[in-house]
């Protein structure tokens, strides 16, 4: 079921109903239409996006009495979809055996010709996609909360909360995701360094790392005439100890992740003692 001003939504196995509820205590059907099956749907401007285990697909909602379907791409296992300005993420559970991605980005400034930009982080399974400001939260079954810096086109992980399951819908209001758990609700603030569970880093702290997913080297990127000298580094397991450390030499931006397991971590560079910079990445 979903809102947008005073039109209702409201989906079930077999059909997609519109009601105008102006009057509440008297609705009134503007239509109903054989696109059931909807695991989620949002409104931006006039247009309806929504995504059911096969397809992802776009109406025009501007007359709801008479709706006119724009596209219609097939993205299998597609679980949930968020819009901001002319781009729409849209997110998969991928089981292993599956090779797609599992976050996609669609150019969707015409609606009816929607067409994939890119595709990030295959066979994971994603669950649900919300955006609030430059932020994109990921949740990710059995794993966690992946969140992901959208300023630009490619998205960067920025951050990582780590949470088993959850029981229902994630919402997201001024950078804080309260997250339904078995025992209660999570609440999860974006931008700190670091969280009860968590990691996150600051915008400024930020250290760029790629290929991210890894496999066995990580590397980063120092642009700035005032991030020159000698580093020392340590990796951490989110939700670890520190399991990895060393010495860098000048300009080295390589380091090897032979030894390490498959999971989260976070890299810290220091310089003179201090933490200077700092990233997360994903070993595969």
């Amino acid at each position: 079921m979903l809102k947008h001003n005073e039109l209702l939504f409201v989906s079930d196995y077999d059909n997609l109903q519109i009601f105008d509820i102006t009057d509440i205590h008297n609705p009134e059907l503007l239509g109903i239409y054989a696109i059931g099956g909807i695991d989620e749907m949002i409104v931006e401007n006039n247009y309806l996006y929504y995504v059911n285990f096969s397809d992802f697909v776009i109406l025009d909602i501007s007359d709801p009495a008479n709706l006119v379907q724009l596209s219609v791409i097939d993205n299998m296992s597609t679980t949930s979809v968020a819009v901001k300005d002319t781009l729409a993420y849209v997110v998969s559970s991928i089981y292993p055996s599956i090779y797609e991605h599992s976050l996609k980005i669609f150019d969707v400034q015409n609606p009816a010709s929607a067409s994939l930009i890119s595709g990030h982080e295959p066979s994971r399974h994603f669950e649900q996609v919300i955006i609030e400001g430059d932020y994109l939260y990921v949740f990710e079954e059995y794993v966690g909360l992946n969140i992901y810096d959208i300023q630009g086109i490619q998205p960067v992980l920025c951050g990582f909360y780590s949470l088993g399951s959850f029981v229902s819908k994630m919402t997201v209001q001024e950078g804080i995701s309260y997250i339904p758990a078995w025992a209660g609700v999570d609440i999860v603030q974006n931008d700190l360094l670091s969280s009860a569970g968590g990691v996150f880093i600051q915008r400024e702290e930020r250290l760029m790392l790629f290929p991210n997913p890894a496999i066995d080297i990580i590397s980063f990127m120092l642009d700035d005439a005032k991030h020159a000298g000698t580093f020392s580094y340590e990796i951490i397991q989110v939700n670890g100890s520190g399991i990895k450390s060393g010495k860098l030499a000048a300009g080295q931006t390589q380091i090897s992740l032979d030894g390490l397991p498959a999971g989260v971590y976070v890299l810290h560079l220091r310089k003179a003692g201090e933490r200077h910079k700092s990233g997360l990445f994903v070993k595969q």
